[in-house]
């Protein structure tokens, strides 16, 4: 078995990775903002908060109304981007991921797409480079955003 990853095997192992490091992150918003005493602080973060209980989107609805509780501003299409970001590479079929497509000279170019179905309901196809610098770029964000919530819940 061949044990270097390739490059798109190296982006979905940071995008699972820093997804799921924003979804514990989440969670400490969430158990911070509730306040649950603690002989149930357990309960809360082991059982209510789990993945298999409560979804990334829900966990994401929670933290909107907690930012405009404490009347933070936090950029809600990032947390979108990174969602839909990760879902399309976590998703993708890979065999179906590679396009031929022409450069502007004309010349043929061999490129990874991901692709994901938006709101609208069309077919959106990005390369994966582009979409993995949405990526990067909209957990900044939201990486900064749960920061601010964490440090003014804890103070």
């Amino acid at each position: 078995m061949d044990t270097e990853l390739s490059s798109e095997e190296e982006r979905l192992v940071f995008i699972i990775r820093a997804t799921n490091v924003v979804e514990t992150m989440m969670k400490r918003v969430i158990s911070a903002f509730i306040e649950a005493p603690e002989h149930r602080l357990g309960f809360v973060n082991s059982y209510l908060l789990n993945n298999s209980t409560m979804s990334f989107g829900a966990k994401v609805k929670l933290i909107l109304v907690i930012a405009k509780e404490l009347s933070l501003k936090v950029d809600k299409n990032a947390f979108h981007v990174l969602l839909s970001r990760r879902n399309a590479f976590a998703h993708q079929d890979h065999l179906e991921s590679v396009r031929l497509m022409s450069q502007p000279d004309g010349t043929p170019n061999v490129s990874f797409v991901v692709e994901s179905i938006k709101s609208s309901g069309t077919l959106e196809a990005v390369s994966q480079k582009q979409a993995f610098s949405e990526f990067v770029r909209a957990h900044a964000g939201v990486e900064s955003d749960l920061n601010r919530l964490i440090a003014s819940l804890e103070k």
